[in-house]
């Protein structure tokens, strides 16, 4: 097992600390070979990186770090000097490594375009380089996980990067920037020159949208991403070249993976025009999806992409989200109280579910 961090992302020392309670107590818990982090480590204050290095070093396993446009130095002129705080820290911003039968690599995908001018996805020529004389040492049978922060989508140099993929078909990618979870499959209209097209993972925000001030009854702040999920992290299971992934949100039960929207109360006459919306946290295309009102028959929702009405009632700043499902209530419903079941089985074949009531009235 590894566990794979999205911009976990604190800008003060008591962000720092909310992530040290929120999460770090679990990771301690948990069996995993070891922990990334797939860019923006910390917000911009650099000195961040001690503190935080230091709460997940309680892990007692280790972390292996990529470098996201949140963990640059912003008073330089250009690229070249943009990470010499993270290579002091951390290293060499791109490098590789073996762990059982998985070759990862990590790449800095971040192109800083110098102060006050932001920055772009993309891959150099010296990166493509790099990759081509590792995968030169590895097996096409063996599996190869790229980490990166910018999403593929979003990045430059994608094709060159997917031609090196070439007679490979087993490989995998992560990244996170975008604060959302989404699975993305690149096929031959995106460059892939194989059959199975690449399996790329957006693995959320540790800090959701941001750590705020929002906490729960025990102090700890409560934070959403901007797909409607909560804030968590990616369990990659490798075994040989074949893996499974599963979301789990901190201090949460591991089944908490859909959130099911619907009204409360409706008349009678409303019941046929009235849709029941579940965010599959992380559901991709290969996700199947269910409902049934109390003892009915299981119906299948129909896979569509749309704001989280969650965050769009609270004001939030949602997203188009890959992970929705929505189905309409039976024509008919009793007057009285019922129960909303959704179920969704996964493209590994884990499978989830969760109940929402739902009051009819005359």
């Amino acid at each position: 097992d590894v566990i794979v961090l999205g911009d976990p992302q604190p800008r003060t020392i008591e962000d720092v600390d909310s992530l040290a309670e929120d999460v770090v107590p679990e990771l301690i818990e948990s069996q995993a070979a070891f922990t990334t982090a797939v860019g923006d480590v910390v917000y911009d204050h650099l000195d961040l990186y001690k503190p935080l290095n230091q709460a997940l070093a309680t892990t007692g396993r280790p972390f292996f770090a990529v470098a996201g446009n949140h963990d640059v130095n912003e008073d330089v002129h250009n690229d070249t000097l943009s990470n010499e705080t993270w290579k002091r820290v951390y290293g060499p911003p791109d490098y590789r490594f073996d762990w059982g039968a998985v070759n990862f690599i990590v790449l800095e995908n971040v192109v800083y375009r110098g102060e006050g001018k932001g920055y772009h996805g993309g891959f150099n020529s010296r990166q493509l380089e790099f990759v081509a004389n590792d995968l030169a040492l590895v097996s096409p049978k063996q599996l190869v996980v790229l980490l990166m922060h910018i999403p593929l989508r979003n990045t430059r140099a994608r094709a060159k990067l997917f031609k090196l993929f070439e007679n490979r078909p087993h490989t995998l990618s992560f990244a996170g920037h975008t604060h959302d979870l989404e699975h993305l499959f690149f096929d031959s209209t995106a460059g892939c020159p194989n059959e199975t097209p690449h399996h790329h993972v957006v693995a959320g925000a540790l800090c959701g949208m941001s750590w705020g001030n929002l906490t729960d009854e025990l102090g700890v702040p409560t934070t959403i991403t901007s797909c409607g999920s909560p804030n968590g992290y990616v369990v990659a299971t490798f075994k040989g070249n074949n893996y499974s992934l599963r979301f789990k949100a901190p201090r949460r039960p591991s089944g908490e993976q859909i959130r099911i929207h619907a009204p409360r109360t409706i008349a009678t006459a409303m019941a046929s025009t009235t849709e029941v919306v579940a965010n599959v946290f992380f559901g991709s295309r290969k996700s199947r999806t269910h409902m049934k009102v109390d003892d009915g028959p299981w119906v299948v929702m129909q896979h569509t992409k749309r704001k989280d009405p969650y965050l769009l009632a609270k004001g939030g700043h949602p997203t188009q989200v890959a992970h929705f499902w929505v189905a309409k209530l039976p024509e008919k419903v009793a007057v009285g109280t019922h129960v909303i079941r959704v179920r969704t089985v996964d493209m590994f074949g884990q499978r989830y579910e969760a109940a929402r009531l739902l009051r009819v009235v005359k």
